[in-house]
């Protein structure tokens, strides 16, 4: 099996729903929704011929981000298959779209464009994983169009739990997080916009946790990336995420609500950090209502929220574990019986890296 090459230039190209598809050589990727633009990574993979078919993954980013902070794990996760990594809509490079003021229908507006863009995209379904933010747009989606998600990986997902559950007061807690739930009105993104030139140095002086891990030790890059993120007037977008959330830590409307609708044959994996302020009591609630071996929980231990960043080869591992076990599962129909008993018996289960 081998992989394409990729162009390590950064290329716009404009591409309306209805027109031809993508460059499979492009790395990165700029998709035009009339007015709105998603901006997306793509690893792309040739299958050799004779080979099964592999599923493609898709990369949801967390909170005042984008899809450059999956920079530790993109070219892990794309041996075997094709992986796109996308800035949602409102963050990163893409469109700054004006949301409504109801959580309902902000919510709606995220799961309309994701779902031009896997249109745009011509993918009839995929593995889908977000972390933190990510995760829940990711959980929305899945109870929105099942049948489009072959499997769910949930890092860290915020929003499962409503007020006041789903905290571990014990672990934590980012900066700017507490400064959201201490002062609900505040934006994070306002008071960087507002450091101008010295938006990257605040950066580090409340977020060092995060740069810090970035990059081969590079915090300044990681710094100015976060900056350069929300250095645009992102206010719309900050407002949706108020709207969405209760005093910044829970969701209106929580996804763990919406995962209970979900077929109870459909796949879900969890991954925490072991020290994450997150607490993962909502996953096992969840695996507990669910068909065996329909859900899982991964614990890494060592590592707190941004598990993907912290501790990259054991967050790598079970998402390829996760991925391969998906493969397998898809091609069981063309298996001899003890085949097939053998795939569902080697499926990642809860684990501790």
């Amino acid at each position: 099996m081998s992989r394409m090459s990729r162009q390590h230039t950064a290329q716009h190209i404009p591409i309306h729903t209805s027109s031809r598809r993508p460059d499979p050589f492009t790395r990165e990727l700029l998709l035009d929704f009339k007015l709105h633009k998603i901006w997306t990574i793509t690893l792309p993979y040739e299958r050799l011929p004779g080979l099964p078919k592999s599923t493609p993954l898709v990369m949801l980013h967390g909170f005042g981000v984008g899809s450059a902070f999956f920079c530790m794990n993109l070219e892990n996760v794309a041996i075997g298959r094709t992986v796109y990594a996308l800035d949602l809509p409102g963050f990163g490079r893409s469109s700054r779209p004006e949301f409504p003021n109801d959580a309902l229908k902000i919510e709606q507006v995220f799961m309309g464009m994701l779902d031009q863009w896997r249109q745009a995209m011509h993918l009839d379904s995929f593995i889908l994983l977000g972390h933190g933010f990510g995760g829940f747009i990711a959980a929305s989606y899945a109870a929105s169009f099942p049948e489009r998600v072959e499997h769910l990986i949930l890092a860290d997902p915020w929003g499962l739990e409503a007020h006041p559950e789903g905290i571990n007061w014990n672990k934590p807690i980012p900066t700017w997080i507490k400064n959201h739930y201490d002062w609900e009105w505040a934006h994070a993104g306002g008071f960087l916009r507002a450091c101008g030139p010295l938006g990257p140095l605040a950066v580090r002086g409340f977020s060092h946790y995060i740069c810090k891990r970035f990059l081969g030790g590079d915090s300044w890059a990681a710094a100015d990336y976060v900056y350069q993120c929300n250095a645009v007037d992102n206010k719309s977008t900050e407002d949706a995420i108020m709207h969405l959330s209760k005093k910044i830590l829970w969701a209106r409307n929580p996804a763990l609500l919406k995962l209970k609708t979900l077929p109870l044959d459909f796949f879900v994996s969890f991954i925490y950090g072991e020290d994450s302020w997150l607490d993962p009591s909502p996953a096992e609630q969840f695996q507990n209502c669910r068909l065996r071996g329909t859900a899982d929980l991964h614990l890494i231990p060592g590592v707190g929220h941004d598990s993907y960043a912290e501790d990259p080869p054991a967050f790598n591992q079970i998402v390829n574990g996760i991925c391969s076990w998906v493969d397998s599962r898809k091609n069981v129909a063309t298996l001899t019986p003890n085949a097939a008993m053998m795939v569902n018996m080697n499926r990642p289960g809860p684990s501790r890296i």
